[in-house]
């Protein structure tokens, strides 16, 4: 399969047209008349992806985060991507983000992890979604602790035993959301929220569970499972970064 047919199929499921305004989800670098020979799939296109990609004789990745964001002028002057530009030219390897447009899925596939029932987008905004569940906060904590492989968690919860019967889930920075649930959830679940939006989650009595951006790494597998039942005979490997953020 051509890498640029390998791309329309995938836009067939996850169009463009369903990303954010100001997401550069989609074909990000390379050539695309070129078979596909391995697929990589990972969270962030960094220097070690490059060199597993590299080692594994994978010549297309796919990333969830777009590694060109913004305008072309101010990202290829970032040293170490144009380190990688270079190599990404001279082992042929051509490059694609699914970001926004698959949020939605990712978003949903999490809660079903969480058994959640009557799964549905937020009125205000079409990647977060509400799911309905009968579990404690603690027990949603420690099960996406499990499935994100993250130790610890920011949460201004009082009562860790608290029933939780809705909750709404934005994997990434999704802090922007907490002022666009008005009362409709029980917990809220994320992966990055600013001060004035913790006060904000207080002032509302809307708990709030914050993990890490990290927890987007879900992405990884969930993709490339997706990519080995639509195309069988393409060989897919998935490639988990290191956590970088650490706790004492």
């Amino acid at each position: 399969m051509l890498i640029k047919k390998l791309y329309q199929e995938i836009e067939t499921d996850f169009s463009v047209k369903t990303a954010a305004k100001w997401d550069y989800t989609g074909y990000q670098w390379g050539e695309k008349h070129q078979e596909v020979n391995q697929i990589l799939v990972s969270l962030d296109l960094t220097t070690e992806v490059l060199d597993e990609a590299i080692a594994q004789k994978a010549n297309v990745i796919i990333t969830h985060h777009p590694f060109c964001f913004g305008k072309k002028k101010m990202w290829s002057q970032i040293q170490y991507k144009q380190e990688i530009l270079k190599r990404l030219k001279q082992h042929q390897i051509s490059v694609y983000a699914l970001h926004t447009n698959y949020d939605g899925l990712m978003n949903e596939l999490i809660l079903q992890e969480l058994n959640s029932q009557k799964i549905r987008s937020l009125a205000k905004d079409p990647f977060t979604k509400i799911g309905h569940v009968t579990l404690t906060a603690d027990e949603i904590i420690t099960k996406l602790k499990t499935i994100f492989n993250i130790k610890t968690v920011q949460h201004n919860l009082t009562n860790l035993q608290q029933p939780i019967t809705t909750i709404a889930l934005a994997a990434g920075a999704g802090g922007d959301v907490i002022a666009k649930l008005n009362n409709e959830v029980d917990l809220f679940v994320t992966g990055e929220v600013k001060w004035d939006q913790w006060v904000l989650a207080n002032e509302n009595h809307l708990s709030v569970v914050c993990f890490n951006h990290y927890m987007e790494d879900f992405f990884s597998t969930a993709l490339a499972g997706y990519l080995r039942r639509k195309f069988p005979t393409l060989p897919v490997i998935v490639y988990h970064i290191k956590n970088i953020i650490n706790y004492r």
